[in-house]
């Protein structure tokens, strides 16, 4: 996927950001191709810690800083605090009990955080997709999480899945 297509899938959540420099904390970074949209679509003075099990080098924008790190979200404890959002692209599918990560990163968000989740659309797991969480399933458990409103942001086709991708807003 390109940033411009990342970027497509998620801007609908654009005006849900506010206009104040925001930190979002994202897990399972890779190369960066959603840390990239993230940035296109967060305010200026905004940072993202994006972090990675093998981190690259994702350069900051001329709006938006960002610093790579190393960390294994599913092993390492998450030494955040107060982060405005986290965005998990997909990387939630890594993740089998789903409700006790989710009572992880409660205390890195700020009270009024939000999540940005980017998932196929499937519940059939494959090795690249362990434990899939489908749209209609990720807004049921979102409530049972704490959460009182999920959006679908966008959807788009995927050659690796038949249900294609979605991303969701969770706040």
């Amino acid at each position: 996927m390109q940033i411009q297509e990342a970027v497509e899938l998620i801007v609908a959540a654009r005006p849900l950001l506010g206009e104040q420099p925001v930190k979002w904390l994202e897990l399972g970074a890779g190369s960066g191709t959603f840390t990239q949209a993230l940035a296109r679509i967060l305010p200026a003075g905004s940072t993202i810690y994006a972090t990675d099990l093998r981190p690259q080098h994702i350069p900051s924008t001329d709006t938006v800083n960002i610093h790579s790190q190393r960390l294994d979200f599913l092993q390492d404890e998450l030494s955040f605090s107060a982060i405005d959002g986290i965005l998990m692209a997909n990387s939630l599918h890594y993740v089998q009990n789903k409700s006790t990560f989710l009572q992880k990163l409660r205390p890195c968000l700020h009270p009024m955080g939000r999540l940005i989740v980017v998932e196929y659309n499937t519940e059939s797991a494959n090795h690249w997709v362990p434990y899939p969480i489908s749209f209609p399933k990720l807004a049921v458990q979102a409530k049972t999480w704490g959460f009182t409103s999920v959006m679908k942001l966008g959807e788009r086709t995927s050659v690796y899945q038949n249900g294609g991708m979605y991303a969701a807003h969770i706040s």
